[in-house]
């Protein structure tokens, strides 16, 4: 009897411990979503070769360039812009997956879009402040005659409007940020007419209906039906990589109804890429489908062998941000020191990698993980 009842004892409290970790656990994906190892190194991946992109795009390697293959060099340095595509598809991604509910009220989507820019906009402000420092630093030392920005544009920036008020970017990467917080408000007022409808005759197929809409409008710029020139300062003849994020998101789920939308708008913006030749668009292609065939990966014992990738992708967007004026600044120096040729470029190449490195470390450890931290208090 004794035994018996021991054993009801013991059986009890393991049901309780299980049950606390399952809170636990429950607590803890409210607070932050996991973390996506594969996304993690498209991301990190995709940050350098933007990085190779703008280094030759500023003739610090053009040596280098012309003593590569054509095709090898083209991959390397001329088709590096194309992994801003690779970030538009994992920002439509991730913003599915920690704005599941910003549709059902005003109040949610105000906290998904607070958080967002919680998140977003304490690194891009202690970017622009290098810049300046880096724009006072070359006026002080070189002489240069450009003048600094105008008070007007700063406040632009701040706000993200450079880009529709026609004012010319600090930093040439901060457009794609203007065009993400677009998304951010936009994906709202999806989510919320898909709630909206929901409670009517649409009940069911409020969400499809809404996502069917928004992506046939979007397929309008890759199909070459809308002229991107008017719309250029939007998040129109973008907008449908972020949808494509978003789909593929639901896609992972592994249901029928989740993964007919994904792969129909996927053969749909195929089609219409590859009749254009519409490269950027290709590359997000491309990065959705990685996505969808790694969603099934073994995290835990496979991403170990690929550590290091994963830890640059989480300081990526301090990366993204910071690499340009840190660039210049490093090949300056090592044409100072190197001279000019292949070598000199290569060792500017290798200096300003490992520069840009150290300052994203810096920047994620001293302003983006404290504002990750504190994204997390919207959620909660």
């Amino acid at each position: 009897m004794k035994l018996s009842q021991q054993a009801v004892l013991a059986d009890v409290s393991l049901s309780h411990n299980a049950a606390t970790v399952r809170d636990a656990d429950v607590r803890q994906s409210a607070a932050s979503p996991p973390r996506l190892p594969a996304a993690d190194i498209l991301r990190g991946l995709a940050a350098l070769w933007v990085f190779l992109f703008h280094a030759n795009a500023g003739h610090h390697v053009d040596g280098l360039a012309r003593g590569l293959p054509d095709t090898l060099s083209s991959a390397l340095f001329s088709a590096g812009h194309l992994g801003v595509a690779v970030f538009f598809v994992l920002s439509g991604m991730v913003i599915a997956m920690s704005g599941q509910h910003c549709g059902d009220s005003m109040a949610q989507a105000g906290k998904f879009v607070g958080r967002r820019l919680v998140r977003l906009a304490p690194p891009y402000y202690f970017s622009l402040l290098i810049v300046i420092a880096f724009l006072l630093l070359k006026k002080n030392v070189e002489g240069a005659a450009s003048p600094l920005p105008a008070p007007g544009a700063i406040a632009a920036h701040l706000v993200f409007l450079q880009n529709i008020l026609g004012i010319q970017s600090l930093n040439s990467v901060y457009w794609t940020l203007c065009i993400e917080v677009q998304f951010y408000f936009a994906f709202c007022a999806l989510m919320l007419l898909s709630h909206w409808l929901g409670r009517g005759r649409l009940a069911g197929h409020a969400w499809m209906t809404v996502m069917g809409a928004a992506c046939a409008v979007a397929a309008l710029w890759p199909l070459k039906l809308a002229d991107s020139g008017v719309w250029q300062a939007s998040f129109f003849p973008t907008w449908h990589l972020f949808l494509l994020g978003v789909l593929l998101y639901h896609a992972r789920k592994r249901t029928r109804r989740a993964q007919a939308p994904y792969v129909v708008y996927l053969c749909l913006l195929a089609v219409a890429a590859g009749l254009s030749g519409d490269a950027f668009t290709l590359a997000g292609l491309a990065t959705s489908m990685v996505l969808y065939g790694l969603s099934r990966w073994p995290m835990k014992s496979a991403w170990q062998h690929v550590r290091l990738l994963t830890h640059f992708g989480m300081i990526s967007y301090s990366f993204y941000l910071l690499h340009n004026p840190i660039t210049g600044a490093a090949f300056n120096i090592a044409r100072r020191l190197a001279g000019s040729g292949v070598a000199a470029e290569l060792a500017g190449l290798a200096l300003s990698l490992c520069l840009c490195v150290l300052a994203a470390g810096g920047m994620y450890a001293l302003v983006e993980r404290p504002a990750i931290r504190l994204g997390r208090l919207f959620r909660n």
